[in-house]
């Protein structure tokens, strides 16, 4: 699909796009974006929801490790040994993971 977009409106659109609800349309072809200049109950209007807050790439790390910690003692009915041996590290490890995570 080839299309020139100025603002809310679309020129020159080469082919439909499904995506867009567009048809196959010649180069003198104009849409609206859907949503845009349209009323806000219209159905090709895309609602997206707040954000989430950016995340470092160390609380992404630390989450995910929680995580996988949390659900590893749940699987092993608290067994840290046994929790360690489904992540694949020494007990030991998992007991200083779980320490710097705040886990113990």
């Amino acid at each position: 699909m080839i299309c020139l977009a100025t603002g809310e409106r679309l020129f020159g659109c080469q082919f439909g796009h499904p995506l867009f609800g567009l048809p196959a349309a010649g180069p003198e072809a104009n849409h609206h974006l859907p949503g845009h200049g349209q009323g806000a109950d219209d159905e090709d209007h895309i609602t997206r929801g707040p954000r989430p807050a950016p995340v470092s790439l160390q609380q992404a790390t630390s989450q995910a490790q929680r995580r996988a910690v949390e659900q590893a003692l749940s699987a092993s009915n608290n067994n840290w040994a046994a929790a360690a041996r489904l992540l694949d590290i020494d007990p030991s490890n998992l007991h200083k993971l779980a320490k710097r995570l705040g886990m113990k």
